[in-house]
């Protein structure tokens, strides 16, 4: 099982150095960074938009299949052809997630209420959630990062296996990105029999770093 938590001097920890029972496991070894898979058209570095009426709308309707105006978005971006929105209920506070392109739906997931803790400090960053997400399309899986961003913080970047990094997009004390998964996905191609039951687990979390309005540069911890 994995989880990342934060205790209250600060640090931040993973679920791969512990066993199930909470304890320390000395003789665990860090689970190893996540390696970025090729998607045509997939950009690694994001754009801030404004997401319309429409693709919000279209978003909630995928999920819960709730009525349009239900939602407003709370982060919205642009990864090459892809735009991807953060939205929230405005009946109960819940949140949802959706990636676009050309106007279609690819990947769609509802998060619950989100309640995410504060950085310790306001020049820090940390991961909220992380999850995996299979598309319409056999074969395509991606992986989202949410966080929280302290009101210093000016950008937050996820490095990855190959010294490979992602951009994430930074509004109103919170990020978010994500990227294509080196995991296939829990689906079957189109007239195949039944996907698997479950997608394979992911490898570890991404490490991040943030820059804050003085320019400075930081590592979680």
């Amino acid at each position: 099982m994995f989880i990342t938590y934060t205790t209250t001097d600060g640090v931040r920890h993973d679920s791969h150095d512990i066993t199930d029972s909470g304890t320390a496991d000395p003789n665990e070894p860090p689970a190893p960074l996540p390696t970025l898979a090729a998607m045509p058209g997939w950009s690694a570095d994001a754009t801030p938009t404004t997401a319309s009426r429409a693709d919000v709308d279209a978003c909630v309707a995928a999920i819960a299949g709730r009525g349009a105006g239900s939602a407003s978005a709370v982060l919205a971006e642009s990864r090459g052809d892809f735009e991807s929105l953060l939205v929230e209920h405005s009946s109960d506070g819940d949140q949802a997630y959706c990636v676009v392109k050309n106007g279609i739906i690819q990947w769609s997931n509802e998060l619950g209420e989100v309640k995410p803790g504060q950085p310790s400090a306001p020049d820090a960053a940390q991961v909220v959630q992380e999850l995996s997400v299979d598309g319409t399309v056999a074969s395509t899986r991606l992986e989202i990062a949410l966080g929280d961003a302290g009101v210093g913080v000016t950008s937050v970047i996820l490095h990855f296996a190959d010294n490979l990094t992602v951009t994430a997009t930074v509004n109103n004390g919170t990020w978010m990105a994500w990227w294509p998964a080196a995991q296939p996905a829990a689906l079957a191609a189109p007239g195949a029999s039944a996907p698997p039951t479950e997608a394979p687990a992911p490898t570890g979390p991404p490490i991040i770093s943030w820059t804050t309005t003085d320019g400075v540069s930081h590592d979680a911890p």
